[in-house]
């Protein structure tokens, strides 16, 4: 099917059989979480590597802000990007690494002095549940530590958020890369990629396309031979010489197609995601499920909902989050499906300063229980008054006043423009009146409210 056809049934497809608000989070539940209560994922531009990395687009990591040159007239910021690399980090955000003479599975080598400059990863709950790659070993002195991929993980001493001193201890001792893609084996043209909608990692074909398996029950699924069903669903071909490899196995179909099968179940593609990661296909035949191979934890009240003008959108009990963040020199935009979602680094960089007591009039943080603890994609800060704020990669989140029902976008693209002050002046510079970080624009500082995207 070509793209142009791709999109014409996508458009169909949604305006006849979705509805605003249907959250893409299905089925997640029965799937392990891709990083455990307690363990945070870290931009690659938060915590850039020796000899650099890259990032979407080409980029490469961002230089952290005191390392950032001030150069007149020219935004010099994290990036208006995420990077497409992310690390692990304690529920503080603090690197966590792996030691290289932690060679047998199960048991640590760091004990002793050793154990006083690196910190074990401990669970932060006691009944921690171990999955997918992430285990838990029990150390000499009885206390348990989170182990990723079989290795230990360990807390530097000498660390804070966004830094990375432990590196300097030697080239025994490395910072943990989250790596799905080697999680499972699987045969060629088969990847592994985040889905859109911010649930979680799906499988995909080679073209990037979200992969989706039928259960069981699904008889008729088994049989997609019919112009209707393959109108929707296409099967996942095989070469003719292809073999079993991890829990991908191959049937032969009734009408002679080779097609992979992963845990015993077929694998399709669905005719209306149009992008990588998309998973349009998620309740359109209820026998039929994503591939959802880790799921992102996300607090009780949150969700993902889908505005069918705008695609995906971060919610409070189905209202819209928002966050603020600045303007730059960019052509990408936002707020459109696959736009640019904001630079983690900006994000942390402004913090809750972006929205001062008169801000708070109409915009109101997300609050985070004192209970709460920082997980994935979602941290937490704590403003002047002590109000403990959840976090979405990197940006402070809120509500708007002005938004009366669910998935309301009325707070979105409020622009602040300083035309007085020095546009010299860096992101990182907290010397505006209001206390807030002075924010670069063409021509003028400007900060801007977006709704959230995953």
């Amino acid at each position: 099917m070509s793209i142009f056809n791709r999109v014409c049934f996508a458009s169909a497809f949604a305006i006849a059989s979705m509805s605003a608000g249907q959250s893409h989070a299905a089925g997640a539940e029965s799937v392990p979480l891709v990083a455990p209560v307690g363990i945070t994922l870290q931009d690659s531009e938060v915590f850039p590597q020796p000899g650099g990395g890259q990032g979407r687009g080409g980029r490469g990591a961002a230089a952290s802000p005191s390392e950032l040159p001030k150069t007149p007239g020219f935004f010099r910021g994290g990036g208006m990007d995420r990077g497409s690399t992310l690390y692990l980090a304690d529920d503080q955000a603090r690197p966590l690494y792996v030691f290289e003479d932690d060679v047998t599975p199960g048991k640590s080598a760091c004990v002793d002095a050793c154990a006083k400059e690196w910190v074990a990863a401990q669970p932060s709950q006691k009944n921690a549940v171990a999955g997918g790659q992430w285990t838990i070993i029990t150390r000499p002195d009885k206390t348990k530590q989170w182990a990723y991929r079989g290795k230990p993980l360990y807390r530097f001493t000498g660390d804070v958020p966004g830094q990375l001193n432990g590196l300097k201890s030697g080239p025994k001792w490395k910072t943990v890369r989250l790596n799905l893609e080697e999680d499972i084996k699987r045969p060629p043209g088969i990847g592994v990629t985040e889905a859109r909608f911010g649930g979680g990692y799906v499988l995909t074909d080679r073209e990037g396309f979200t992969l989706y398996a039928a259960n069981e029950k699904a008889k008729a699924i088994k049989a997609c031979v019919t112009n209707d069903c393959l109108d929707q669903w296409k099967p996942v071909v095989a070469p003719a010489a292809a073999s079993a490899i991890g829990d991908f196995t191959v049937v032969n179909r009734t009408d002679g197609v080779m097609q992979w099968v992963y845990k015993g179940k077929p694998l399709y593609t669905f005719t209306g995601d149009l992008m990588e990661g998309d998973v349009f296909g998620i309740g359109k035949t209820a026998d039929i499920q994503a591939t959802m191979l880790a799921s992102h934890w996300m607090p009780p009240e949150a969700d993902i909902k889908l505005d069918l003008a705008r695609g995906p959108i971060v919610t409070k009990n189905k209202f819209t989050l928002y966050r603020f963040d600045v303007s730059f020199h960019a052509q990408t935009g936002h707020g459109i499906p696959g736009s640019t979602p904001g630079s983690p680094l900006i994000g942390k960089t402004l913090g809750t300063g972006a929205c001062d007591e008169e801000c708070l009039k109409l915009w109101h943080p997300y609050v985070a229980p004192a209970a709460a603890v920082p997980t994935g994609h979602w941290e937490i800060v704590t403003r002047k008054n002590g109000l403990r704020q959840w976090t979405y990669r990197g940006f402070a989140t809120y509500t708007y006043s002005g938004d009366k029902t669910p998935l309301d976008r009325s707070g979105a693209d409020n622009y602040q423009v300083r035309v007085s002050e020095d546009i010299t002046h860096d992101v990182y510079d907290d010397t505006s009146e209001y206390g807030r970080p002075l924010i670069r624009g063409t021509n003028a500082p400007a900060s801007y409210s977006a709704y959230i995207e995953p």
